[in-house]
């Protein structure tokens, strides 16, 4: 709990930190702002070794989708864009959680307690994915864009696996550093667009996530988009490690809020 709410608050300074950059006197002009939403059907893969303290063999390598077959996760997420001319800040929240139910068919250890080939084990495995940042768009042409910028990705990771009398469960939260690409062109009345995010801080510490598809605006306060993503995390903390990967198809929506007029 506590590493949680150290990670959600580097996240609210650094956004904090940005939105009085672009905000401060010497900018020009006015101000825009929309809210985002996403539905994305994700389908899971990767695997978890959860220790229990850091004590030897209190942890097996769990494959989630052969161990604890994993089904896909239908999820929902939501966030928000100020812009300033060129400059650009986002805040993004995403839950990605999946459920298995399944007769296990080796003997795996999480946590300190190992459960038996043969038993029924009931999993979860949930990442809270908290997603602040900074962009600048390079490129504005009427029918062309392409941004660069910066951002936090900040994880609560969660998993509980409950079987026969054992029911553990494991939580923890971390920060990464990404830097991201987007951009997008017009074809008539559809727009393609695409984004990608990676960060790397070692081999087993890093993310990377890519979406593309089409966009348009069949009203003049709504933007539709669909396409497909691909996200993948991996992390190593002190003694537990594991991988993500999940990719599937999404349905966005986009609200312009409107130029905000600066005040003078």
């Amino acid at each position: 709990m506590i590493e949680s709410c150290r990670a959600r608050a580097s996240a609210i300074v650094v956004l904090g930190s940005l939105m009085a950059a672009v905000s401060s006197p010497a900018a020009e002009g006015g101000f825009s702002a929309a809210l985002d939403g996403r539905y994305t059907a994700a389908w899971p893969s990767g695997s978890i070794e959860i220790t229990q303290g850091g004590r030897a063999g209190s942890a097996s390598k769990i494959d989630l989708s052969r161990d604890l077959d994993l089904g896909v996760g239908q999820t929902g997420g939501g966030g928000g864009r100020l812009g300033f001319g060129p400059h650009g800040l986002a805040f993004f929240y995403e839950p990605l959680f999946f459920d298995g139910d399944t007769v296990l068919g080796r003997d795996v250890t999480f946590h300190g307690s190992t459960y038996a080939a043969g038993t029924r084990v009931s999993s979860h495995v949930g990442f809270d994915l908290w997603r602040v940042g900074y962009d600048y768009a390079l490129a504005t042409a009427p029918t062309e864009s392409l941004s660069v910028g910066l951002r936090l990705l900040v994880w609560d990771f969660d998993a509980r696996l409950r079987g026969g009398t054992i029911d553990q469960q494991r939580s923890f939260s971390s920060a990464l550093p990404q830097a991201v690409v987007s951009g997008s062109v017009e074809l008539g009345r559809v727009r393609l667009a695409a984004d990608f995010a990676g960060g790397l801080i070692a081999s087993d510490r890093y993310s990377f996530e890519i979406g593309a598809g089409p966009r348009w605006q069949p009203l003049s306060w709504l933007e539709v988009g669909v396409g497909y993503r691909v996200f993948r995390l991996e992390f190593h903390q002190t003694t537990n490690r594991g991988d993500l990967t999940a990719h599937g198809p999404f349905v966005g929506v986009s609200i312009p809020l409107g130029p905000i007029a600066k005040a003078h």
